[in-house]
């Protein structure tokens, strides 16, 4: 069960000039739980903000783990030093929750802390022997001059474009748009999404989460060559099966490797979380988590928007069905979103793309990537830029909001001295 309530915060200390509120920064303190958010939301804690006049209005939803647990909150302005700070400035409110439980509770709370018998015993079977996927490719011309297109960085508008030729090396992170599963229609998710390498029944919904991606410079994927992708479920972990959250962790692993080669030439992990479809539901959206670590030197960019068009090229190239891209009216009702989602394959693309389109001879050799938040169609996206050493690069991606939706770390053998 959980219970939630309300709490009104008045905060009177505000700046001389233009009677607006200093920034606050909100402490809250469930239980042993420490959390400090800056007008932002956090798991279980619901921020929103009023002005009237000189006062910010804070509207503040707390659902505590249980009614014995005490609430401390604690209201402090922004302040660059805090020499100047007197006691009277200070907000502190800790109340029992369990006086407020004649609020609660609001939402019924179904808990999965396990599953039905059947379906923990197939789960365990599935993990225990995870399933085997071969898919084949040419690497075909005419596929990736539809990928060409579909890109900023190569569809003509940037730079001039170049047709893609037969035996030479793919560019990095292109194998994305290639080795698609193929089923039919009737053996799809209902939200769109295969199941070739997925565990089974109830979870089936998927999130990627990131990957690792690293090229055998001397064994390059020739474009037109026929080439084999073996698939391979490398570690598969059960998390939040005891907080009434469970999620699947899945990594699987890909070697590509081209007729008549013995070693592959690339060889790829990704990431997945897949959850039960009622639990995703029930999940509180978080749009704009703070990602720690992002560089505050900025050494190249570039910036593009994403729109229905592209996200539905890059769809067509992957022959992905699922929903969460195509389709603005199912990611507001059954996902939670309020627009369509960006590939993540395609801003991990893109992270590539800016490196080669600003340094055409980098010779990349490992790439790492996370998904941090998620990203919209019709934003407009700017993938940085900031070196590391002289053969590392960190990248990461943002909309105009500053939210990061992806970062990784781009490994080069040789840097091009070209920009």
């Amino acid at each position: 069960m959980i219970w939630s309530f309300y709490l009104w915060i008045f905060c009177l200390f505000h700046q001389s000039s233009g009677g607006r509120c200093s920034r606050c920064r909100v402490h809250v303190v469930i239980g042993n739980i420490y959390t400090r958010v800056s007008l932002s939301r956090v798991p279980g804690v619901i921020l929103c903000q009023w002005r009237f006049g000189n006062a910010c209005h804070w509207r503040i939803q707390i659902f505590p783990r249980a009614s014995s647990h005490r609430l401390t909150i604690t209201l402090i302005p922004d302040l660059s030093s805090y020499t100047n700070m007197q006691g009277s400035l200070k907000l502190t409110v800790t109340k029992s929750l369990s006086k407020f439980a004649r609020y609660g509770p609001r939402t019924s709370h179904r808990a999965f802390s396990s599953l039905k018998s059947n379906e923990s015993d197939k789960l365990d079977q599935w993990i225990a022997s995870p399933p085997l996927h071969t898919l084949n490719d040419s690497l075909s011309v005419e596929h990736l001059s539809d990928l060409f297109v579909t890109l900023p960085t190569r569809d003509g508008t940037r730079k001039p474009y170049q047709v893609p030729q037969a035996g030479t090396a793919l560019p990095y992170g292109h194998h994305l748009a290639f080795f698609h599963a193929r089923r039919p229609e009737g053996l799809l998710r209902a939200d769109g999404t295969d199941e070739d390498i997925s565990p089974p029944p109830p979870f089936s919904k998927r999130m990627w989460a990131g990957g690792k991606i690293t090229w055998d410079r001397n064994n390059p994927l020739l474009i037109g060559n026929n080439t084999k992708a073996n698939s391979t479920v490398s570690s598969c972990s059960k998390k939040g099966f005891d907080k009434g959250k469970p999620m699947v962790f899945v990594t699987q692993k890909i070697e590509f490797t081209q007729g008549g080669k013995e070693t592959p030439s690339v060889t790829e992990e990704r990431a997945h979380v897949y959850f039960r479809p009622d639990v995703s539901s029930n999940k509180q959206k978080i749009f704009d988590r703070e990602v720690q670590g992002i560089p505050t030197t900025i050494d190249f960019s570039f910036s593009y928007t994403p729109t229905p068009v592209t996200l539905f090229r890059y769809s067509a190239l992957m022959f992905n069905a699922h929903h969460i891209h195509l389709d603005k009216e199912y990611c507001e009702k059954e996902e939670g979103y309020p627009e369509r989602l960006v590939h993540g394959p395609l801003t991990a693309q893109m992270l590539l793309e800016a490196v080669t389109f600003h340094f055409p001879k980098a010779k990349i050799h490992h790439f790492e990537y996370r998904a941090t938040n998620p990203l919209f169609v019709n934003r407009e996206l700017t993938i940085n830029g900031s070196w590391v050493d002289e053969s590392t690069v960190q990248m990461w991606c943002c909309d105009a909001n500053g939210v990061v939706g992806m970062t990784g770390r781009v490994e080069l053998q040789k840097i091009g001295s070209e920009a």
